[in-house]
């Protein structure tokens, strides 16, 4: 859960700067400089949750609610901490296998944190989709067969998603 957690948090920053740009009108500046906090807060976390859960033990370093306050501050603890936990907990033996799991956790993360960020980029709008789907049964099947082959951007999509179908 820490790798997911760790691989969700800095993944969903590319997903949250494009609804921060747009509320509030930030630059390219910015939002290099609102990305870079977050991994200069993961640099202090990782560093001070060092010192931490060398004092007071990796699992109660885990468990503490105030890092959550800070995202960057959590993602940094979770990186030294979990990896720290792991290595200790698992025998020798098995080491290969949880630290693939861990590298395997924090991908997952970044691909559900790019799906949340594209979901909320896309409106999902139930009135706009009956719309359309009432547009396209009064049109026809001929226009829907028409249009696949007439427009030339539907193509390279068309080519595509039957590619990966046939090579899936």
């Amino acid at each position: 859960m820490g790798a997911l957690l760790y691989g969700y948090d800095t993944g969903i920053i590319s997903g949250a700067l494009l609804q921060i740009r747009d509320d509030f009108k930030t630059g390219d500046t910015w939002d290099q400089i609102i990305a870079a906090s977050m991994l200069l807060g993961a640099i202090i976390g990782a560093l001070s949750c060092s010192r931490l859960s060398e004092r007071i033990g990796r699992k109660k370093t885990l468990s503490l609610s105030p890092c959550q306050i800070v995202l960057g501050f959590a993602v940094g603890g979770a990186t030294q901490t979990v990896a720290m936990y792991v290595a200790e907990f698992d025998p020798p033996r098995r080491h290969g296998r949880l630290v693939l799991t861990l590298r395997v956790g924090i991908d997952v993360g970044i691909v559900v944190s790019t799906i949340v960020g594209a979901t909320e980029q896309i409106s999902w709008r139930l009135d706009s989709i009956v719309q359309v789907e009432q547009e396209e049964r009064s049109a026809g099947e001929n226009r829907v067969w028409r249009g696949l082959l007439s427009q030339a951007w539907v193509r390279p999509a068309l080519l595509v998603g039957c590619g990966v179908a046939a090579f899936t």
